[in-house]
């Protein structure tokens, strides 16, 4: 499993927009092959923070997103104006605790 972090660090005045795309990419994201879940929040001290963690299947799986964004964002306007920056952390998850294998049929 792969576990993505996204830090959305907002510019002033673009909270709104910026939550409609993001919310509007994990629409997308849900009908890919391999989507496991994803979760969006905001730290409490930091309301133009936005962090999305998001998990794949397999590196694979991410892969295929970002290859289908990259593609689809080719010549588009990607909105990166809404952001001051954007940082992104990829993790190779090797602890499986927790995941839908090991929790079924567990009383």
């Amino acid at each position: 499993m792969i576990i993505v972090t996204i830090t959305h660090h907002i510019r002033d005045g673009s909270l709104e927009t910026a939550l409609q795309r993001i919310a509007d990419n994990g629409t997308e994201m849900a009908a890919q092959p391999g989507f496991v879940f994803r979760h969006t929040g905001s730290p409490a001290d930091a309301p133009l923070t936005v962090v999305t963690v998001t998990a794949w299947a397999s590196r694979t799986d991410m892969d295929n997103w970002d290859a289908l964004k990259k593609a689809r964002s080719a010549g588009a306007d990607a909105g990166a104006s809404v952001y001051e920056r954007v940082e992104r952390l990829v993790i190779d998850v090797f602890d499986r605790r927790g995941s839908p294998s090991q929790t079924q049929g567990a009383a």
